[in-house]
């Protein structure tokens, strides 16, 4: 049976291409690709020829998806690859993945890099679990709800950014966790990358202060902070109000939340609930 390998290709550096990927682009009969032209110039470098490559858009996803199955139907091998990095985040990979695994067929992974590894990997903060945010909300009102919602995690967060949002994001993560850690990534194994540390606080005046750094792609990784902790009776409230959730999920969902004892919050639960019962 065909399968589809899900393939991680360079961020910039052609030299971090595995030799696994290298051999599965060269077998398989097909790439789809969230760049046609990207994806020639790859295969072009590998002097990879008669490749028949499918357009794998966001705009195309669902029709590329059943390109991609039909493909398979058919016996031929696909090699999936995003623009660049590993597929599924924040493009139209996870699209084709779900309908490949629907029509039945066997979904592999070729690892390698990924803008989120490499991004974490140089951050230096001993702290699991983190958020992955992908790439921010275009819409200045979103985009201040998520960060809200991350920040009262209380965890460390990964998010993308474009060039034309790096500034208006930057000022943002400055009004509302102004002295959390942060670490930009920018260009990453490129010729031009530049790992830049600072505060939230301090991150929009540099910018400011050197355009250069507007340009690129950038991964930003901030580190995390002090999770709220809610008075009891505070707590109280909240457990009253979530009724309708079943207690082992309610328990877990507050504990991530405040950073309690997931037992604790369960018990509590249970005794809060306990007169409603009798």
């Amino acid at each position: 049976m065909a399968i589809l390998y899900v393939v991680a290709t360079p961020l910039g550096n052609l030299e971090d291409l595995t030799l696994r990927a290298i051999r599965v682009l060269g077998q398989a009969p097909v790439v789809a690709a969230e760049s046609v032209s990207r994806a020639r110039s790859l295969l072009a470098h590998l002097q990879i020829k008669g490749r028949k490559i499918i357009s794998c858009r966001e705009s195309n996803r669902r029709t590329a998806a059943q390109r991609i199955s039909s493909c398979l139907r058919a016996g031929l091998d696909v090699a999936l690859i995003s623009d660049a990095g590993t597929p599924g985040l924040n493009d139209p990979a996870a699209a084709v993945v779900r309908q490949a695994v629907r029509d039945g067929f066997t979904v592999s992974p070729v690892p390698g890099p990924s803008a989120v590894g490499a991004a974490w990997s140089v951050a230096g903060i001993d702290h699991a679990p983190f958020l992955v945010l992908g790439f921010l909300p275009a819409q200045a009102g979103a985009r201040k709800t998520l960060l809200r919602e991350a920040q009262a995690t209380g965890w460390p967060m990964l998010f993308f950014e474009t060039p034309h949002r790096l500034r208006e994001s930057a000022e943002l993560l400055a009004r509302i966790m102004p002295d959390r850690g942060i670490i930009l990534c920018r260009e990453m194994s490129k010729l031009h990358e530049q790992i830049v540390r600072a505060t939230c606080g301090e991150l929009a005046g540099l910018l400011q202060s050197d355009p250069s750094m507007m340009r690129g792609e950038f991964t930003l990784v901030v580190e995390g902070g002090c999770k709220p902790e809610p008075a009891a009776a505070g707590l109280e409230e909240i457990i009253r109000r979530g009724q309708g959730m079943p207690p082992s999920q309610l328990a877990a969902c507050l504990a991530a939340a405040y950073g309690r004892p997931r037992e604790e919050i369960y018990k509590a639960i249970l005794r809060l609930r306990k007169p409603e019962t009798e």
